[in-house]
């Protein structure tokens, strides 16, 4: 009986958890934005770092574009601004 038991509470469980996350796919996604390059690099040496402008959703690339010139704009990870829904400015 305490085996049925452990069984039926273990399975609860994961039923709950995996309702509990229904929504999970949708969070948002957060861009960790930096004041210089090499910040940004330490915080994702193995991606690209892109130059982002939070007004229009685009992002540079290094010698393209507006890239490190702008005042309201950041490094940040190219992998983490795609994430977070911003586009690459065309070359």
């Amino acid at each position: 009986m305490a085996d049925t038991t452990h069984n039926a509470g273990s399975v609860l469980l994961v039923m709950a958890l995996a309702l509990s996350c229904s929504a999970c796919g949708q969070s948002t996604v957060t861009l960790q934005a930096f004041r210089t390059e090499q910040q940004a690099q330490a915080h994702c040496p193995n991606d690209t770092v892109v130059w982002v402008d939070p007004q229009t959703g685009a992002y540079s690339l290094k010698g393209i574009g507006l890239y490190g010139s702008a005042d309201a704009s950041r490094y940040a990870c190219r992998g983490e601004a795609d994430r977070a829904g911003m586009h690459a400015v065309p070359r």
